[in-house]
Parts: C-alpha cells; structure tokens; sequence
C-alpha cells in the first residue's frame, strides 16, 4: 500500500458567506415572510365582507378557511419539504415566489366563491 492511497480525505468546510450576503438573505427572508403572514391572516380579517360579498353561508367560508387550508397544507407541505432537504432550498423559494406573484394576480380578483377557493388553495400549497 502506497502513502498516497493510505491517507485520509479531509471534508474541506463550505465557503464562507459574507456578513454582507447573510444579512441581506436575512433581510429578504424576512420580508417574504411579513408578506406571507400578512396574506394568510388577511382571510380571516376580512371574513364578514368577504362572506356579504360573495353571498356564501359560514359553512363556505369555514371550508375556505378550515379544510381547505389543512389538506392542501398536507398534500403540497409534506412533499415540498422533503424537496428542500434534498434539493437546492433556493431554487424551491424562488420557484415560490415567482409563483406567488401571477397567482395572487390571477386569483385575487374572482368574485366568486369558487374562484376564492381556487386562489385559497393554490396560494397555501406556496
């Protein structure tokens, strides 16, 4: 056995990130996150003029609210976390926010009760 098959391979450290960079990705991650809260709470803020506008009972928009958001959480959550353990966890924010932004476009604007159900649900699954 020859001195160079018989040493060991030392795991190098990742390259360094500046304090530059990591506040700024901390300072975008934040942001995006101020907007997600703000967007799910904005349902449940405005429930009482959503439900006179779009002239649907309290079971409606307790589906809207309740259901739809536990099985679209479940069914997109679980396989997009597994996707950011395995993948490139940039990419899958990326994708999301380019996303987000067409779909809240699309979505936000029905004036009926299924095209807010269809906005709910495509926007939690981001």
């Amino acid at each position: 056995m020859s001195k160079d098959q018989s040493k060991v391979e030392v795991n190098t450290p990742p390259p360094s990130v500046s304090r530059k960079q990591a506040n700024y990705a901390l300072t975008i991650l934040f942001i995006v996150f101020v907007f997600n809260f703000i967007d799910r709470q904005i349902l449940a803020i405005l429930l009482e003029p959503i439900k006179k506008d779009l002239q649907v009972s309290d079971t409606a928009m307790g589906f809207l609210t309740g259901i739809t958001f536990a099985v679209f959480y479940t069914f997109c959550g679980l396989p997009i976390a597994r996707w950011a353990d395995k993948g490139n966890r940039g990419t899958i924010i990326s994708i999301g926010l380019f996303y987000m932004e067409p779909d809240d476009s699309a979505f936000g604007n029905g004036n009926k009760f299924h095209s807010a159900c269809s906005r709910s649900c495509r926007r939690w699954c981001w």
